[in-house]
């Protein structure tokens, strides 16, 4: 999986398409709207909540974009710990974990009789039922985790409220995941991984050896530095490149053999499948899109955050019994060839 926290960009093509397409309509208006509806606390932070139950603080999303949609990269950590935004997806969190979380909370009256709790073996009532009333809110915290240009501007979302037929839709379609049949992180494959730049696209995939990539490449005269810089490949339809951010300033440049391509602007990307049958590819039934929002960091300050900025649905796959058997190897191996490429862009 790649993880490129802190790549720097400029102003996306489609934040600029979308914020056309809301002539007059400033998104300083949409954000002090969405401000006066949020239920975080006045202090600008909203609480949420993961399988322990612990509360993880995070700034409002109204606090951490201009009016423009670019993201304010002063704003301080919360007392200087990881925030669920900082990484896209891991096995212990991230904003993929915390998101599909929400999607399966159902959250159950914590003032509900007796009779309706299960209380778990390892709390009281008390705990239950306070572990409930944290619960509630998914919507909020669900919307805190989406692009307010991106997806909220292109999409409609003006609140949290806003966000309750996405996650209606999400329940109807992954059911095995909102009945907690696996842990969530079953339910996940890293996808695609590329990044948008005034040269075009890249696709995008982690290295192993840097060095033995290097030499593969032809690259001469660049040292590897792993201690102040990331090292993917990057590959478009003129060959593939060494790609090195600075972990300080943000800044990419690509390597060949030819030479180095300076990149001023830069969006990165990565696609989730969410799979309707834990670790079974086939059974993806939607798909998400994150970008990172490339702020560099600068002590305790201003970590790259990640963001929702598509859910597409993706239709179940349905066998055709008139199909003869070349038409299903055929099928299948279309089929593994897709999953293969994708395996090779999220390693």
């Amino acid at each position: 999986m790649i993880t490129v926290d802190h790549a720097r960009r400029g102003t996306a093509a489609r934040r600029k398409r979308a914020l056309a397409a809301m002539a007059g309509l400033a998104l300083s208006s949409a954000l002090v709207l969405t401000g006066c509806a949020a239920a975080g606390p006045a202090d600008g932070y909203i609480e949420a909540y993961y399988d322990n139950g612990l509360p993880i603080r995070s700034p409002l999303k109204s606090t951490l974009f201009d009016e423009n949609g670019e993201a304010l990269c002063e704003t301080p950590i919360y007392e200087n710990r990881i925030e669920t935004r900082f990484r896209a997806f891991t096995d212990n969190g991230g904003l993929i974990n915390a998101f599909l979380f929400e999607v399966l909370n159902n959250e159950q009256d914590p003032d509900a009789p007796l009779g309706e709790l299960d209380i778990p073996s390892n709390q009281n009532e008390a705990q239950y039922r306070e572990n409930l009333r944290r619960a509630l809110g998914s919507l909020e915290r669900m919307y805190q985790l989406t692009h307010p240009v991106l997806f909220d501007q292109e999409r409609g979302i003006t609140g949290p409220d806003d966000m309750a037929p996405i996650k209606e839709q999400l329940r109807r379609d992954l059911p095995a995941l909102v009945n907690r049949e696996a842990a969530i992180t079953q339910f996940i494959v890293p996808g695609n991984s590329w990044i948008e730049t005034e040269k075009g696209r890249y696709e995008v995939r982690k290295v192993g050896d840097v060095e033995l990539f290097m030499e593969t490449l032809g690259i001469v005269g660049v040292r590897y530095d792993g201690l102040n810089n990331d090292y993917f490949s990057a590959t478009n339809a003129d060959g593939e490149y060494l790609m090195v951010r600075s972990r300080e300033s943000g800044v990419v440049s690509l390597y060949n053999a030819r030479g180095v391509v300076d990149i001023e602007e830069i969006e990165q990307y990565q696609q989730y499948n969410v799979l309707a049958e834990p670790g079974v590819r086939e059974s993806t039934r939607a798909r998400i899109t994150l970008q990172n929002d490339g702020c560099p960091q600068h002590g305790d300050r201003n970590f790259a955050r990640w963001w929702i900025t598509d859910i597409d649905a993706v239709a179940p796959v349905v066998e055709d019994p008139w199909a003869t058997n070349d038409d299903e190897d055929e099928a299948a191996d279309e089929t593994a060839e897709d999953a293969a490429a994708e395996d090779e862009s999220a390693e």
